[in-house]
């Protein structure tokens, strides 16, 4: 049976930890995936990678020219990476020592920013040298990025299977290590992304294989973060333990159990330097901004731009954003709350309104939504920006699931004077009305509406998809067909200038849907009944009106204004007969099935 996070928690004490990182490790710093390779390597050599493996592909490479042009390749993928989030918290505890499977620097990158020492060895004359006894242990089981015989280094970067024939000698002193490694009272975790990956599977079978051979009794645990049940059951008929979650979780839960004395970096600009807990938790926009991390199918799929694509010019300015951004400037304003529908752009806009703040000298960070906010923590942030003259922004998406802790933060940053923190909060209307909310959000906010597109908005849209090359090739072919004015016209007429259904019609996704059946999906399964009889009723072209919902869900006239606000800008009505208003009014779904 899985054990939880906290079960993993309570029993980790990082002087006694051996630390295994596989791809999970980096792939929150944007590391490539051993999949990302395999692709990479395809497309620059012209080699179908269908069927085959790294080592596969990367021994056909080097065969098919030499392997400076195999290492350049591959080092093309790790250019200008920096440790991310939970990554930067690694040096603040000490390992007994830490192994990974990966070739990126980032655990070094990470080291060096917290100003701790670390002896890296990716080859077994690494062994042989005298290094600082308080230095971390790093084993790059793989050898590193940086270090190959083509720049002339006795390491090399494991690739092929000739690699592999080669560096047996590492491989045995790699396995010494661990052994002498695992004793009594030892924990052993592993940290990877999926029990699929081969890499991380043999590195699984070595360690239990290590343990049964000493027995020694160290104990193996799994923190896996694609949930896979069925094989977790066969690691644990060997022995093993397995948790699912990722190295976020892990380390976000280990900073509140470990004091925070111990957690000391060097002082600098960024306050969550300082407040350490918060980084696993909390998106730095200065690190997310490398417009060679754009990615254009963000749109052409409905999901909201990241800030690389905002940078990158994937998206128009929404106006909203440049009204948040102005707002926000003000000393005496705290929040701004951007509210609107699904699939209006409400995400993509606060992460333009951030972009603009940045752009003016504010530290901006978005929170992860998946995981609690801190308030204490993020008053201490706003305390530190305050003695530091400086100013920040925090986004929070979603913001209805962290409304308790976000009332008690603004009553804080009231409370304190501390308004070099402002906060901006995204949710959708029908969520955020019917909670209760400090009046302090309002006293010293305001309230921001996000729903059809206006004039220019359409013809920022449309010169988008027209001028951006990334963008028109996903154009459906219909509407990339008719004049400039023609397609204004639908997006206005056809459409209602809605952003959903413009994107809908200009791109003909049905990934489109996926917005539709998520706001579906956070409903109450009483809404949910409302949403699909009145779908299904428009959609079979019956004039739907109150009166017929009332009598086929059977409710009660005073449960009307209820089941409204929480479903307002998905049902709306409009007046029939002003004259007998109280009779007939006409429940309308925001039309979006039938924009096809």
């Amino acid at each position: 049976m899985p054990i939880t996070i906290q079960e993993l928690i309570d029993e980790t004490i990082p002087d006694n930890t051996v630390l295994i990182l596989g791809a999970g490790a980096s792939v929150p710093s944007h590391g490539p995936s051993v999949s990302d390779l395999i692709r990479h390597i395809g497309d620059e050599f012209r080699i179908d990678p269908f069927g085959l493996t790294l080592s596969e592909i990367s021994g056909l490479a080097e065969r098919k020219r030499n392997r400076h042009d195999l290492i350049a390749g591959i080092r093309s993928k790790f250019n200008g990476l920096r440790a991310k989030g939970a990554l930067l918290n690694i040096p603040l505890y000490g390992w007994k020592s830490i192994y990974t499977t990966n070739y990126d620097e980032l655990l070094e990158d990470a080291y060096g920013r917290a100003g701790r020492p670390l002896k890296v060895f990716s080859s077994n004359f690494d062994f042989t040298v005298q290094t600082d006894p308080t230095a971390a242990k790093l084993f790059k089981i793989h050898g590193t990025i940086n270090n190959d015989l083509v720049d002339g280094h006795v390491s090399r970067i494991i690739l092929t299977d000739l690699d592999y024939d080669a560096t047996q000698d590492y491989s045995e002193a790699l396995y010494e290590r661990l052994k002498s490694d695992i004793c009594p009272g030892t924990q052993v975790l592993i940290i990877g992304q999926s029990l699929a990956d081969q890499d991380l599977r043999d590195v699984i079978k070595s360690a239990i294989s290590i343990n049964q051979k000493t027995m020694q009794g160290g104990r193996i645990t799994l923190l896996l973060y694609e949930r896979d049940d069925n094989r977790a059951q066969l690691f644990e008929s060997r022995g093993l333990r397995v948790a699912f979650g990722g190295l976020d979780d892990f380390v976000n839960a280990l900073a509140k159990k470990i004091p925070d004395h111990i957690a000391v970096r060097k002082d600098t600009d960024n306050p969550l330097d300082i407040v350490t807990s918060l980084r696993p938790v909390t998106l730095d926009v200065n690190e997310e901004v490398d417009p060679n991390r754009a990615n254009s199918s963000a749109i052409f799929n409905g999901w909201p731009a990241n800030y690389a694509d905002v940078v990158r010019g994937f998206t128009f300015d929404r106006t909203v954003a440049g009204d948040i951004s102005k707002f926000l400037k003000d000393e005496a304003r705290i929040c701004a709350v951007l509210l609107g529908a699904s699939g209006v752009g409400k995400t993509t806009a606060a992460r333009q309104a951030l972009l603009k703040l940045r752009g003016q000298g504010f530290l901006t960070w978005e929170h992860k939504s998946d995981h609690p906010l801190s308030s204490k923590n993020w008053l201490s942030v706003a305390q530190r920006l305050k003695a530091g003259a400086q100013r920040g922004v925090l986004f929070i998406d979603e913001a209805q699931a962290q409304l308790y802790e976000l009332n008690d933060l603004i009553d804080l940053l009231v409370a304190d004077g501390c308004g070099s923190l402002k906060v901006l909060l995204v949710s959708a209307r029908n969520h955020w009305g019917p909670r209760v909310k400090t009046p302090n959000i309002y006293a010293h906010g305001k309230e921001f509406h996000l729903s059809q597109l206006n004039t220019q908005e359409l013809d920022r849209l449309l010169t988008l998809v027209e001028s951006m090359p990334e963008l028109s090739v996903l154009v459906e072919t219909g509407f990339g067909g008719f004049s400039r004015p023609e397609k204004r016209r639908r997006l206005v007429d056809r459409c209602e200038a809605d952003m959903f259904v413009c994107l809908k019609n200009i791109f003909a996704s049905e990934k489109f849907d996926d917005i539709i059946l998520r706001e579906y999906a956070t409903l109450s399964p009483e809404n949910q009944d409302v949403y699909r009889f009145v779908a299904a009723m428009e959609h079979s072209g019956i004039r739907v009106h109150r009166q017929l919902i009332m009598r086929i869900l059977g409710i009660q006239a005073d449960m009307v204004a209820a089941f409204l606000s929480n479903l307002v800008d998905i049902i709306s009505e409009y007046d029939v007969n002003a004259r007998k208003k109280d009779i007939w009014e006409g429940p309308t779904l925001r039309d979006r099935w039938d924009h096809r």
